[in-house]
């Protein structure tokens, strides 16, 4: 059951990925999808942002790390 805060979508921005423009670009194509984008550097992270990032981790169906 959905409860609304579901997520198609988790986009995890961390800078490993070459080519993420190009998945971005892609990604903005779909048609209505569920998306959220996080951006992800462990050095800078709160411990409020690590909880947003888990919270987002479990209401998404699939995530794609960039």
């Amino acid at each position: 059951m959905m409860s609304g805060d579901e997520l198609d979508l988790l986009v995890l921005d961390t800078g490993l990925f070459a080519d993420s423009d190009t998945v971005s670009a892609a990604l903005a194509e779909l048609p209505q999808t569920r998306l959220a984008r996080m951006a992800v550097d462990p050095e800078s992270m709160t411990t409020a942002e690590w909880d947003r990032l888990l919270q987002r981790l479990l209401q998404a169906e699939k995530v794609i790390t960039l």
